[in-house]
């Protein structure tokens, strides 16, 4: 948005014109397909891979989750813009104005060389992400390495290199500056909100309340009477639509705990797949401020009317609810076996 914004004024768009809105909710909506092509994308896909390996002993790895999330977030691309060209149709005349071009050779002109500090900063970056994938890649060469980098898990990593950040010195100053990351550069409020759903579905599945043998009693015929296809379908359509109107992670911790152990316990189809889709499924909020942060963000900009959205985002439910079906799920049925 930030490189967006300016573009916008430079050829002449005003808040909530057609074309302007359509490309700011455009941004929302690319970032919120993205949440879920790699296992480090969003809290979301993090939480529910330590789900799966406690309640399934299954360790999704990073590889094998980008085999299919990657694709799955292409095609998700390729929706959106389908669905712009075919349904929404703005007039983009006015963007291949001389101002336009102009515009775009003057900011480029002006980037800075690559600091010292940012090339650090790639280089942890690019070592965190070497952690992440090589237990996959050296399992059966050296396996005692590949099970210690596997135990550290996704957050150790991460949390290492942060650390090197903070210790590197550049010009006597560090590269990540502890005291600002703390308080600028942590959503604490989304690490509330993960903590919680994660005692909440602790509650939801502990058979002392009731709520899971009440809920897994309503939904259980559907294991046992639906063909898989519409099983999965029905279970993914749920999740989107609730992610549209609430948080991602209430809906993924609502229907994982109780729609997965059914499918499990009726033998129907792969639970481990389909919890991967259920988080993905999570992720894809389009139609109101509520649904995830980038929509919340783009409605609190201005340039995007929350009808306007709402119209679009909820249409958008049903052609994403088809790909994460018919696509996302049997994609990870085979690489989850």
């Amino acid at each position: 948005m930030a490189i967006a914004e300016p573009m916008l004024q430079a050829m002449g768009y005003k808040k909530g014109d057609r074309f302007a809105a359509m490309l700011i909710m455009g941004i929302a909506w690319a970032a919120t397909s993205s949440s879920a092509v790699t296992p480090i994308a969003h809290s979301t896909i993090i939480t529910m891979v330590d789900w799966l390996q406690r309640d399934f002993s299954y360790r999704v790895g990073f590889l094998q989750w980008i085999a299919f999330g990657i694709p799955v977030g292409l095609l998700s691309y390729l929706v959106l813009l389908a669905f712009y060209r075919y349904v929404v149709r703005p007039d983009v005349r006015q963007v291949s104005s001389p101002e336009t071009f102009e515009y775009i050779r003057g900011q480029t002109s002006a980037l800075l060389p690559v600091t010292l500090q940012e090339k650090i900063s790639i280089g942890v970056f690019l070592s965190v992400v070497t952690i992440w994938v090589l237990p996959s890649l050296i399992s059966s060469i050296l396996p005692p390495a590949s099970t210690y980098l596997d135990r550290l898990g996704t957050a150790i990593p991460p949390l290492a290199g942060a650390a090197l950040l903070c210790t590197i010195r550049v010009k006597g100053r560090p590269v990540l500056d502890f005291a600002h990351w703390m308080t600028k550069g942590v959503d604490w409020d989304t690490i509330a909100l993960v903590a919680t759903v994660q005692i909440l579905g602790s509650a939801l599945q502990n058979p002392n309340t009731g709520i899971n043998e009440f809920l897994s009693g309503f939904c259980k015929p559907m294991g046992t009477s639906l063909p898989l296809w519409a099983f999965v379908g029905f279970t993914i359509f749920f999740v989107v639509l609730q992610t549209n109107a609430v948080s991602k992670t209430v809906p993924m911790t609502l229907v994982y705990t109780i729609i997965v152990p059914i499918a499990a316990a009726c033998g129907k189809g792969n639970p481990v797949a389909l919890g991967v889709t259920i988080a993905v499924a999570s992720n894809y909020g389009f139609a109101l401020p509520s649904a995830v942060a980038s929509t919340a963000i783009v409605a609190g900009s201005g340039w995007v009317p929350v009808g306007f959205m709402a119209r679009y985002g909820f249409l958008l439910i049903i052609p994403m609810t088809l790909l994460l079906t018919f696509v996302c799920y049997p994609l990870a049925s085979i690489i989850l076996r």
